[in-house]
């Protein structure tokens, strides 16, 4: 594998995605989560990152399965907006 220099270079390239992510989850609040979880048939591209959501809120040793990362699910996770942005945002 490559030297501790590889591994400081990829995670000084990661920073800034992890900054910019931050700065996307400080957008959120309750009102638009509260309708997102009201959307019937949300984009496909909404179930897909909520699907991510779902896998990095699991428990680490109850990861769901591909075919429970469904948008119902998701809103079930939504079902405290308070406690669900409280978890994205403290989310480590």
């Amino acid at each position: 594998g490559g030297g501790t220099g590889e591994w400081e270079r990829a995670l000084a390239g990661a920073e800034p995605l992890v900054q910019r992510a931050q700065k996307a989850l400080e957008t959120l609040n309750k009102t638009n989560l509260t309708e997102l979880k009201s959307f019937k048939q949300p984009p496909q591209e909404v179930v897909d990152v909520m699907a991510c959501v779902q896998i990095l809120l699991a428990p680490a040793h109850d990861i769901p399965r591909q075919q429970d990362r469904t948008w119902q699910n998701a809103q079930r996770l939504m079902q405290r907006i308070d406690y669900f942005l409280q978890r994205l945002v403290s989310f480590d």
